[in-house]
């Protein structure tokens, strides 16, 4: 008996906080910040394209990415790069851990976002809905601009610095 009325009280916290959640600003949501969002424009043959951008983790806990989702794909997935017979090779991530306090740089040449299976040729300036998916449960969608102009030299080397408090 007693269990029930705890699911019960549960379930009604459990609702209010999703509620809450819906009101809380994007970028300020579960801790998570995001910055210098892009996605590389490539020639309109392209079948494939990647995104980039600096996932900033302002909590105590460690929160893991294990998915990604975008409308303007057929599937969207989590790579990095690495060395296979000398030669740099994309390999897909199951997950992605942000350090509580940290960031992480999706970026040329190291973890991205790859958006496989464009439905329509995308160009410059056009805003890519992005949905990051966390072990928790939270989503977090965030806009990020179509752009031609991307090197690795703007893509937040620079961030990788721990805060310690």
């Amino acid at each position: 008996m007693e269990l029930n009325t705890g699911l019960l009280m549960l379930k009604r916290i459990c609702s209010s906080i999703s509620l809450l959640l819906l009101f809380l600003s994007a970028s300020a949501q579960a801790g998570l910040m995001v910055s210098e969002q892009k996605v590389r424009l490539l020639p309109p043959s392209a079948p494939n394209t990647a995104a980039y951008m600096q996932l900033m983790n302002h909590t105590n806990k460690p929160m893991e990415l294990v998915g990604v989702s975008s409308d303007v794909a057929e599937r969207t997935e989590i790579h990095t790069m690495v060395e296979h017979n000398g030669m740099m090779r994309m390999q897909q991530l199951t997950s992605l851990v942000i350090e509580p306090m940290a960031s992480v740089a999706l970026k040329p040449g190291g973890n991205h976002i790859m958006l496989i299976g464009l439905k329509q040729p995308l160009s410059a300036g056009d805003e890519i809905a992005i949905t990051l998916e966390f072990a928790d449960g939270s989503q977090h969608t965030v806009k990020a601009k179509a752009s031609a102009e991307i090197d690795a030299k703007d893509s937040g080397e620079h961030h990788h610095h721990h805060h310690h408090h």
